[in-house]
């Protein structure tokens, strides 16, 4: 059905549809990237991605969730499913891109604090976390990041320009070597097999690294990794 996450009568014009249905899972999956150095951030785009990533999976999610307590309700021994698709992004900050990482560091924490309020209507609220994926993302992203670089005016501190296209070969590396698509969807059939699935899924092996680091780490030195690796001075 057509839906818009950015036009509130379109969600609930689904969420009517949706009355209709037996609906066991809900997969928030829609997404995408803003770059700019913090310095340079344009606001009207900064708010649009916000809209998306967040405001609209959150309205959805409003809509849903009765649905989901019906279908609990009426499946005894089975849980519903409200699956938020973040990113690694949700749990690890990092330069160039630091809006998109406010909108997925929201998800995670909305979709923790959910989880207590959902578990006892047996709706369990998750979050999947993929590191690099393969998929049009990571061009639009690179796109971005030329776009944000052709954007700075000549007095910007010549570190953002070197961030910048730091951050581009980087991406080009995710491309090379980042999972498919097929990974995140394999975690996603996982959790939907399971009655109690974790709060927290990794995907793919730079995510699992990333945040491993960040746990293991003292603060400063993983600070430092992340300047050396993204904003090199």
């Amino acid at each position: 059905m057509p839906l818009d996450l950015t036009d509130k009568e379109s969600i609930e014009n689904a969420g009517h549809r949706l009355a209709q249905e037996k609906l066991a899972a809900v997969i928030n999956n829609a997404g995408y990237n803003y770059l700019s150095p913090f310095e340079y951030a344009e606001d009207v785009p900064a708010r649009q991605m916000m809209e998306v990533n967040f405001f609209g999976l959150v309205r959805l999610s409003q809509a849903c969730i009765p649905h989901l307590r019906r279908y609990a309700r009426e499946h005894t021994g089975k849980t519903a499913k409200l699956i938020n698709i973040s990113s690694i992004g949700g749990l690890v900050g990092i330069p160039w891109e630091v809006f998109y990482h406010a909108s997925k560091f929201a998800l995670m924490g909305m979709t923790e604090g959910l989880r207590s309020e959902l578990w006892s209507q047996n709706i369990r609220a998750v979050v999947v976390c993929p590191g690099g994926i393969r998929t049009e993302f990571l061009p639009k992203t690179r796109q971005g990041l030329r776009l944000a670089a052709l954007r700075l005016p000549s007095s910007a501190p010549r570190t953002y320009a070197m961030g910048l296209k730091r951050f581009e070969a980087l991406t080009d590396t995710a491309g090379r070597f980042g999972s498919p698509p097929e990974a995140v969807a394999n975690k996603i059939a996982k959790v939907l097999q399971q009655k109690n699935p974790a709060l927290r899924q990794l995907v793919g092996a730079d995510a699992r690294l990333l945040f491993a680091l960040s746990r293991l780490l003292p603060q400063a030195a993983f600070s430092r990794l992340l300047r050396l690796q993204f904003a090199p001075a």
